[in-house]
């Protein structure tokens, strides 16, 4: 399980990002003013690193991830939540890779632990 401190709070915020992924696919778009999802994207903002696949450290992921779990621009990104979904999924590859999580099998197994999810 997580010891380090640092560590833990980078899975506690993956969590919450999951989480958030999940409801928009099921629920759909998520309302104003979601606090526990922003203080993880800034706490992994704040931890992240250059992107290994991309190049050096952005917000564009991160702006990206809650443009479209909260559909801030009002669109349903062509085919509905499933899409959106979808594309909110891809930049949080990309925000895993930059704080040094990436998405293995290992590293999903022990996320899926340390929720509960066995």
């Amino acid at each position: 399980m997580a010891s380090d401190p640092v560590d833990r709070t980078c899975l506690v915020a993956l969590w919450v990002v999951e989480q958030a992924l999940h409801d928009c696919q099921y629920t759909g778009p998520l309302k104003l003013p979601q606090p526990g999802l922003r203080l993880a994207l800034a706490h992994l903002y704040q931890i992240a690193g250059d992107d290994p696949g991309v190049g050096p450290r952005s917000r564009e992921p991160f702006d990206k991830l809650w443009q479209l779990v909260m559909n801030t621009d009002g669109s349903t990104m062509g085919t509905g939540d499933g899409a959106r979904s979808s594309y909110a999924r891809t930049e949080y590859a990309r925000i895993r890779r930059m704080v040094r999580y990436p998405q293995t099998i290992a590293n999903d197994e022990r996320l899926r632990i340390f929720m509960g999810k066995t």
